[in-house]
């Protein structure tokens, strides 16, 4: 029930389909769960296989409320902690010749500041320019809704951006997009009560449940970093 209002809050002024809202709703009803997916926000709503993790968490959420007879809420998390700047300040495109072309943004370079504080502006970065970059690749022929849709707007965070471009594309599908700091107090304390018991002793015995079941498990926790320190 917290996060569902904490989530809904956040979320209204961003005025999303009012599906989006209405799943947030259904986060607080008994029994419900969520199916969630995540990556680190990118330049023009970030590579392709972003899309298909928002379709298949609306897909899989479905498919779950119809064999559950429960509430479950499509969600996708917007991983805007994340820095590594020349990692998504740019995309490839295929032009008429269909070759490849490399699209970025103008004035970014690597640095240590998380996406969710990245301010995008037209003098240092050109969005204008890359709107027409866009519309210059596709021969006039992108619908200008899409190339104002998919670059940042003047003032607008790079982690804004990308949740602007998800709510707009899969809001009417009900998909839930949240960023750390809307919930960053309630993650610490949560998180808090996870490391309290230390869960390594948990995880060992999911691997080995995964294992068992003949399933991969893509990280041994022996191995794993179970815990990231982050300094405003």
């Amino acid at each position: 029930r917290e996060l569902a209002e904490r989530l809904e809050a956040k979320l209204a002024t961003l005025e999303p389909h009012v599906r989006v809202i209405d799943a947030v709703r259904r986060l607080a009803q008994p029994g419900a769960t969520c199916i969630l997916a995540g990556q680190q926000p990118g330049l023009f709503g970030g590579p392709l296989f972003n899309t298909f993790k928002a379709l298949h968490v609306v897909r899989l959420a479905r498919a779950l409320e119809a064999q559950w007879q429960t509430p479950v809420i499509p969600m996708i998390w917007n991983h805007a902690d994340d820095h590594d700047l020349a990692e998504v300040h740019h995309a490839w495109f295929a032009n008429d010749q269909h070759n490849l072309v490399k699209v970025g943004l103008p004035g970014a370079s690597s640095g240590r500041t998380p996406f969710s504080h990245l301010v995008c502006d037209d003098e240092t970065h050109q969005l204008g320019n890359l709107r027409s970059r866009l519309a210059d690749l596709h021969m006039g022929a992108l619908d200008p809704a899409i190339a104002q849709l998919a670059v940042p707007r003047d003032g607008e965070t790079l982690a804004a951006a990308w949740t602007r471009f998800h709510l707009e594309l899969f809001g009417h599908l009900g998909l839930v997009v949240i960023e750390p700091d809307w919930i960053r107090q309630d993650l610490s304390n949560a998180l808090a009560d996870v490391i309290a018991p230390h869960p390594l002793a948990c995880l060992r015995r999911a691997s080995e449940r995964l294992t068992h079941a003949g399933l991969a498990v893509a990280i041994d926790p022996e191995h794993a970093a179970l815990v990231y320190h982050l300094v405003p």
